[in-house]
Formats: C-alpha cells, sequence, structure tokens
C-alpha cells in the first residue's frame, strides 16, 4: 500500500480538517445511541433517577460483588454470603474502585460499561490502521461498532462484555505492535500487551483460548529471533495476574480454578444430550410452550436451555466448588459416553452461526414479533458480517499480510469459544468484532472501485 501524503506541512484543506472530526464524530454518534438503547429499552427507569436489577440478571451479581469488596471486604455475592468465585474478579473491582470513590451507585458501573464498549469503537478504527487501510476503512471499522447492535446491546448495563473486550482489543494491537518491531523495542508493547490480556481473561475467562493461541505464537517468534526475554515478558505479565486469582481460590476453597464457577454449569447448559438431540426436555411447569415439540423441531439443538430443562439436576446441598465439579463432570461424562453425538452438536452449533437463530420461545418467553424482529437484525449483521469479513479476511491473505497469523489466532481462538460454549450474540460478540475490521476493509475497496468506475 503506497505511503499516505505527508500533512505535516503546507496548507490544510477543509475536507482535511474535516476528516479529522470524523472519528469523533462517530464516538459522539456510539454515545447516543447507547444512551438511547439505555433509556428506552435496557433500563427506562434510569429516566426516573432509579435502577432495577432484573431477578438473577448477571447485574445484580457484579454489583453485589462490588458491594461487598467496599463495605466487607469480602468478595461475596451479600452481606452475610460466604466467599464465591462465581464471577472472575475483573469488573467487580473496577467497579468497587469506583464505588469506593462515588458510592454504591450501579449507574457508575453502567458509566464504566458504556466507557468500555467507546473505547471498542476507537479500538476498531485503530486495529484498522494497523492492518494498514487508510482512513476510510478506519471510519467505517468505527461506524460499524458504533451501530453494531449487539454491542450496543451489551454497553446498556453492567455487563462484562464491554470492557473485556476492550482490554482484549488493546492486547491484540500491542502484541501486533510488538510484533511489527524489532527485537529492541518489542518488550515494552509486549508488556502491555500481556497486562491488558490479563486484564481481559479476570473479565471474561473465555479469551483463554486466545491467549494459548498467542502464547504459542509468540513461542515461536522467539524461537526464529534467538530472543527468550521479549517472550518470558508477555508471559509473565500475563499469567501472573490470572495465577494470583487461582491462588486466591486455592485460599479460600481449596482448589486451583483459574475461571469461574458458573461457567461449568454454563457449559453443561449448552453441551447436554437435550441440546445434541438425545433426550426430551423436561416437560414445562405451566404448560405455555411444549418443550418435546420444539425439541423434536431442533430448536434445542446447537443452543443452550436453563439447567432445569434437563432430566438430570445437581445433588441439593453441595457447595459452590463441588456444584462446579458436578458440571464439569457431566460434560466430560457426556463428551466421553457419546462423541458422535457430540461432533452432531457441534455441527448444529455451526448451524446456528449461519442463521442467527435466537433462543427457543419457551426460553426467551418473548412475542413472536419482538422474537421476529430480534432474529431480522441478528440474521442481517451475521451475514453481513460473513460476507464481508471473510471478504476482507480473503484479501489479506491474498497480500500475505505480516499480521494475518496474530489476527487469525485471535479470531481463531474466539471462534473455538464459540464452539466450546454456544452461539448466543453476546458469546458471538468478539468474533463479530473481529470480522468488522476486515469487513471494512472490503467495503472500503468495493468503494474504491466503484469511484473509479464512475470517473471512468
Amino acid at each position: 500500500m503506497p505511503p499516505e501524503p505527508d500533512s505535516s506541512s503546507g496548507p490544510k484543506s477543509p475536507r482535511g480538517s474535516f476528516a479529522r472530526w470524523i472519528p469523533a464524530g462517530i464516538l459522539v454518534l456510539a454515545l447516543l445511541a447507547r444512551l438511547g438503547f439505555l433509556l428506552t429499552v435496557a433500563h427506562p427507569e434510569l429516566r426516573s433517577g432509579q435502577f432495577f436489577f432484573p431477578d438473577g440478571s448477571d447485574e445484580a451479581d457484579y454489583h453485589q460483588l462490588a458491594v461487598q469488596l467496599v463495605e466487607r471486604g469480602v468478595y461475596a455475592l451479600s452481606a452475610d454470603g460466604p466467599a464465591t468465585a462465581k464471577r472472575t474478579p475483573g469488573l467487580p473491582l473496577a467497579m468497587a474502585g469506583l464505588y469506593v470513590l462515588g458510592g454504591p451507585d450501579p449507574r457508575l458501573a453502567v458509566l464504566w460499561v458504556l466507557l468500555g464498549s467507546l473505547g471498542v469503537v476507537a479500538m476498531a478504527g485503530l486495529l484498522t490502521r494497523q492492518l494498514g487501510a487508510g482512513p476510510r476503512a478506519g471510519a467505517l471499522a468505527m461506524l460499524g461498532a458504533a451501530l453494531l447492535p449487539t454491542l450496543v446491546f451489551t454497553s446498556a448495563g453492567i455487563w462484562s462484555e464491554p470492557p473485556a473486550l476492550f482490554l482484549a482489543l488493546l492486547g491484540l494491537y500491542f502484541y501486533q505492535e510488538a510484533f511489527l518491531r524489532d527485537v529492541e523495542r518489542s518488550e515494552a508493547p509486549l508488556a502491555l500487551a500481556g497486562l491488558a490480556l490479563a486484564a481481559s481473561y479476570l473479565h471474561r475467562a473465555s479469551i483463554g483460548p486466545v491467549i494459548v493461541l498467542l502464547g504459542l505464537h509468540a513461542s515461536s517468534l522467539a524461537w526464529r529471533r534467538r530472543q527468550v526475554r521479549p517472550l518470558a515478558v508477555f508471559v509473565l505479565l500475563t499469567a501472573l495476574p490470572i495465577l494470583a486469582w487461582g491462588a486466591r481460590n486455592q485460599t479460600v476453597f481449596g482448589h486451583w480454578m483459574l475461571g469461574n464457577t458458573e461457567s461449568s454449569a454454563a457449559l453443561w447448559g449448552a453441551n447436554n444430550p437435550v441440546t445434541a438431540g438425545l433426550e426430551a426436555p423436561v416437560p414445562g411447569p405451566d404448560g405455555t410452550y411444549d418443550r418435546s415439540r420444539e425439541a423434536a423441531a431442533g430448536a434445542y439443538r446447537g443452543s443452550w436451555i436453563p439447567l432445569s430443562y434437563l432430566p438430570v439436576q445437581a445433588p441439593p446441598g453441595i457447595s459452590e466448588i463441588e456444584r462446579q465439579r458436578w458440571f464439569s463432570e457431566q460434560v466430560r461424562g457426556f463428551v466421553r459416553e457419546h462423541p458422535g453425538a457430540f461432533l452432531g452438536l457441534l455441527v448444529g452449533k455451526a448451524l446456528r452461526v449461519l442463521t442467527a437463530e435466537p433462543l427457543a420461545p419457551s426460553i426467551l418467553g418473548e412475542s413472536p414479533s419482538r422474537r421476529r424482529l430480534k432474529w431480522a437484525v441478528a440474521f442481517v449483521e451475521r451475514w453481513f458480517l460473513l460476507l464481508f469479513g471473510g471478504w476482507g479476511l480473503l484479501s489479506l491473505a491474498r497480500q500475505k499480510h505480516p499480521l494475518l497469523p496474530t489476527y487469525g489466532s485471535f479470531l481463531l481462538g474466539s471462534l473455538a469459544v464459540v464452539g466450546i460454549a454456544y452461539v448466543n450474540a453476546r458469546i458471538f460478540l468478539p468474533v463479530s468484532i473481529l470480522l468488522l475490521l476486515p469487513a471494512a476493509l472490503a467495503c472500503d475497496r468495493l468503494g474504491a472501485r466503484l469511484e473509479a468506475r464512475s470517473i471512468a
């Protein structure tokens, strides 16, 4: 790609000055979109100065964890509850810092998540430019991130996805900066990459496969360059914060655990005989939905279901750690006993990637019209990203782009999580963002071709 003309000297055109304001304008648009969704759909009670937590929601968990950290110095879910490892501590720790300064007001947490989401928009433009694209492609990537429905949704409340994704993209940016530099100047960006990836992991441990793939890439790079020190810096600064969380769990529970206890239940909800089509779900308690008919129609295949749908239930009265181990063993047992069904389940998840199908009506409990609307939005979003993102990735591969191995490792690791877990819009969000950037490259190239034809 030819270098851009030097604009450091000489008169600046009005058009060039206007272009410099485009990223700021897109960030304002992103802010307005998020505030609009927050105040009209997610939490309309905020307009009257209140904030309500839906029963059993992620938002309530994160808020309570932060409150108990501030008030009792204990990582717990209630004022008189025991220590927990239900959630990794990244978001609650950040929220606790805000609560120390401004009191336990959940609106501060909403603001923090919103800022993380705006950071994702900014990183979309920065990473697109890092791939060698021009200002227009960077602006297109930012615009896509600003209006991406899934990102807007997760930005309107206390959710871990936006800050975790911002930190992950920040880690990717610094890692690629180190890759582009010579050995002598690579340690500082690798150190920042390690810290950012560790912080992202502590927000959402699902970035674990990405960290493993980047670690393998860094190892091969260190071998080729005959330099171990940069690799050691990256590995240590990535691992130490994560190991500190594991050491805390060992001290509190006597169990060395680097993730959280909620993840095993989520995996069992997605990888079980019902979602694989081997067994019928438990009948609904009120008869509103015919779960057997839904199952026969494939509504649960490759999806996630509430644990109450499963014929086998966790033993009552067991501890949090025992519960986590029990769910983990159920998943392992299912894969061992039904390898063919598990492979079929992976096929079902792949099909849901293509169809963007939402959860079954009995799970969502929504009106048919609202469900169809959400499905239509998700379907358009998914296929735009698959088509144009695939085109952009193919172009990078044909160019033998030097950053394709690192970018591809990040994308493959994020896709692996979808296969391990389930095809939920929130789980798929990192993949969506990573497809969005090459999609912006493809749209920019398409625009350039159309301009050339119009001139000709």
